[in-house]
């Protein structure tokens, strides 16, 4: 990701120190499937293996892009329910919509976190 440093540049040969943090064991979770109580706690509505709907307490890191980093709660294949949480209740049987067309996105590189 670059960073813009208008009054700073490097040249040639030149040496930075750069602070660089990985979370290996994160996913991504849609910023529109998470919600937080009035004391900030994050939770998530996601789709068990019965194809029912349950709700889950997660712990967010920082936003990227349009997702929040989740550090406990989620695992990669999770389902996370993103459309009609004012209407869904916990044990509810939830049919799950094909996905809208996605739009392009790079190649991950490095240590990507992984979409649920």
């Amino acid at each position: 990701m670059p960073i813009a440093f208008p009054r700073l540049s490097l040249r040639p040969a030149a040496l930075a120190l750069v602070l660089a943090v990985a979370a290996p064991a994160a996913v991504l979770a849609p910023q529109r499937g998470v919600t937080h109580d009035p004391s900030g706690k994050a939770t998530v509505m996601i789709v068990d293996s019965e194809g029912k709907a349950q709700s889950r307490s997660i712990e967010t890191g920082q936003m990227v892009g349009n997702r929040w980093l989740v550090t406990k709660g989620l695992t990669a294949g999770d389902k996370v329910i993103v459309g009609g949480l004012q209407n869904i209740k916990p044990g509810q049987p939830v049919r799950i919509a094909a996905p809208a067309p996605a739009e392009a996105k790079p190649a991950p590189q490095g240590n990507t976190p992984q979409e649920p």
